[in-house]
């Protein structure tokens, strides 16, 4: 027989306390992958989510020191997502078999498309400037905002060009501004019960292998014992940072592993809610940030850009005045984690910061998307630590 959630039922304390949003960041499952694996069962009232988002920055503020640092930013997509599965699909002309119809995002990314095409902006040209921080600004290139500084693309030309405009292949990985896929699960740890459901934004590549976990054990068992939810399984999630990106994930069934009394009680009570992580993008904050660093002499058509999501997203958070721009907004201070961001360590400083931090605000170290460290910062009187992946804060 299937799972069957029990009804959920609060009592007079639990329902004054009770939220429609995750609240703290107790709720999120944390940087697992430095432990190289984890057992989780997949919380049988709260289904898989496609999360599609770019990436961006944003100008936060040290708490400490007051000054001005620049932090990753998350712009979840407005664009449906059969449209963004085809986001790289081009006829012969070169243009995009279905463009995008209201994110501003994706529209501004194939406007440079085409003025790359025209000649209008050079591919290796500067187009954002951020210089609020001190020290010098960061750039973003035209080429690299579409993903045109992919090694296997470019020949030894293109990479001499390169060079003469200070571009580094080891660093273009940052400017890629295409929509990516994540998935959000809301699992249960095996060894932690206790901790209740929790939210676990997943690269793509391990919810592939998830994928497989389950296809492979329905096509064993048969698809009512074979789906996590209907009769629950617990499957391993498994990283090693030492193969290559598409590798470095696995997944497979534990089946040896039986469901207990605690698993059950997590699953008895309801999955958090994922909504405020899944919501629109702050549209004008996106704006007042692309308008803000354009450095570039080609002035992209911005109202047309933003126009159908200012509409569509009238009077709503997505278009509310981002709270003291450019500090503050969706930009949590060093030290103070917000809900769907994970508080790491420094490999170098064990300065705490965001895990989408890229550059600890201490000593400058910098991290690719995985925490690995890819140009080390230099801190006086620091013990040198090995190469490895940020540790967590929660200790």
């Amino acid at each position: 027989m299937g799972y069957e959630r029990k009804t959920y039922e609060l009592d007079l304390d639990e329902f004054l306390g009770h939220s429609g949003s995750s609240g703290g960041s107790g709720t999120f499952v944390g940087n697992w992958k430095k432990d190289g694996r984890l057992d989780v069962w997949l919380h049988p009232g709260a289904r898989p989510a496609p999360l599609w988002f770019h990436g961006w920055y944003t100008v936060g503020k040290d708490k400490e020191t007051q000054d001005a640092v620049i932090r990753p930013l998350r712009f979840n997509s407005l664009e449906k997502e059969a449209i963004l599965k085809r986001r790289y699909f081009r006829d012969k002309r070169g243009q995009l078999e279905i463009p995008p119809e209201i994110c501003p995002f994706s529209m501004f990314l194939e406007w440079m498309h085409q003025a790359i095409d025209a000649g209008d902006i050079d591919w290796l040209d500067e187009v954002f400037t951020f210089d609020e921080i001190d020290g010098d600004p960061m750039v973003l290139h035209s080429g690299g905002i579409i993903g045109a500084y992919k090694e296997d693309d470019l020949d030894a030309e293109d990479k001499s060009a390169m060079r003469k405009a200070g571009i580094h292949l080891k660093d273009v990985w940052r400017e890629n501004c295409h929509a990516r896929l994540n998935y959000v699960f809301r699992i249960v740890k095996n060894a932690e019960p206790a901790l209740g459901c929790l939210v676990a934004m997943e690269a793509q590549a391990l919810g592939d292998r998830v994928k497989n976990v389950i296809s492979d054990r329905i096509e064993d068992v048969g698809s009512q014992k074979g789906n996590p939810f209907i009769t629950p399984y617990c499957i391993r999630w498994q990283y090693d940072e030492n193969l290559r990106f598409a590798q470095r994930y696995e997944a497979k069934a534990m089946t040896s592993i039986e469901l207990s009394p605690e698993i059950q009680a997590a699953f008895d009570a309801a999955p958090p809610s994922i909504d405020d992580m899944m919501a629109p993008g702050n549209i004008k904050l996106l704006r007042t940030s692309f308008e803000g660093h354009w450095c570039h002499k080609v002035t992209p058509p911005w109202d047309e850009f933003f126009a159908a999501a200012e509409k569509e997203y009238a009077d709503t958070p997505a278009t509310e005045d981002p709270a003291d721009f450019p500090f503050g907004a969706n930009a949590p201070e060093v030290g103070t984690a917000k809900a769907d961001v994970e508080m790491v360590k420094c490999d170098v400083c064990e300065e705490v910061m965001p895990i989408t931090c890229f550059v600890c605000p201490k000593c400058a170290t910098e991290y690719n998307e995985d925490g690995d460290i890819v140009k080390r910062g230099e801190v006086p009187n620091v013990e040198e630590k090995p190469k490895g992946r940020r540790k967590s804060a929660a200790k």
